[in-house]
């Protein structure tokens, strides 16, 4: 769900009228500026993986059955 949100950021953005990550993205699409683009995907992919790490810990916080599949 995590890369859903970002993609909805630059609708939302968009259409309210804020800058932000979203509005940078747009911006840097049309104007062709590729370092901007690299720079953001890489935000946006660290912030996914980073979000799946806490959830995969959260889980395995609230389930013990997930703890003892590891060892």
């Amino acid at each position: 769900m995590i890369p859903f949100i970002f993609g909805a950021q630059i609708l939302i953005e968009r259409s309210g009228g804020w800058f932000g990550l979203g509005s940078l993205f747009l911006q840097s699409a049309s104007g062709r500026d590729y370092t901007t683009l690299m720079g953001i995907f890489t935000i946006l992919a660290a912030a996914c993986v980073l979000c799946s790490f806490l959830a995969d810990i959260g889980y395995g916080l609230i389930d013990p059955r997930v703890r003892e599949n590891i060892k």
